[in-house]
């Protein structure tokens, strides 16, 4: 499995973690206010936690 990216993003005043596939296509997110992870493609939930692992608890 090629290697997942996480894109911070902030708007509308939410704060985000996506991670994507490297084609660009969203996997999975994480609310960062809130702590919710919610997964768009079931087949990356792990691979996404892994990828998200790093991020969690920065600003």
């Amino acid at each position: 499995m090629s290697e997942l990216r996480v894109s911070p993003w902030k708007r509308f005043g939410h704060d985000r973690l996506y991670v994507n596939l490297p084609g660009g296509e969203n996997v999975a997110w994480l609310d960062r206010a809130t702590g919710q992870f919610h997964v768009i493609d079931e087949a990356h939930r792990v691979a996404a936690l892994a990828a998200l692992a790093p991020h969690i608890g920065t600003a």
